[in-house]
């Protein structure tokens, strides 16, 4: 008996062998075009954020090459409820944004950032 289960970004196949139960973990390849959860804080994309976990202080590194004149970066909590949305053009730097999310309660966000072409969408973790 074979149950799978889809939890973004997660498959998880659960199945019954000799009365033992058996759970394989796919991740999901990764796609500029998709939204992806991570908790990387390596450059993936062009796209970095840290420290994940953070306190609330977080630093966006964005490549100049994604940033057009509709950029913008939104934090959404995971039941999708929009927390924060701020325009690049808002802040005063063009390397490194800093995020100011102390008020946001501890829990698990996801941090897009849009550009007319493409969404890049990273795991934050709130501790």
């Amino acid at each position: 008996m074979k149950i799978f289960l889809l939890f973004i970004p997660f498959l998880i196949s659960l199945s019954v062998r000799s009365q033992v139960l058996v759970v394989n973990v796919s991740l999901p390849e990764p796609c500029i075009n998709e939204t992806l959860a991570s908790t990387e804080t390596t450059v993936s994309y062009g796209f970095k954020i840290y420290p994940n976990p953070s306190d609330g202080i977080v630093y966006l590194e964005i490549h100049p090459s994604l940033i057009d004149e509709k950029s913008k970066i939104q934090v959404f909590d995971f039941s999708g409820k929009n927390m924060l949305s701020k325009k690049l053009s808002e802040f005063k730097t063009s390397d490194k944004y800093q995020l100011d999310l102390s008020f946001l309660s501890q829990g698990v966000y996801m941090v897009s950032f849009d550009s007319k072409s493409q969404r890049i969408s990273k795991k934050l973790i709130i501790k």
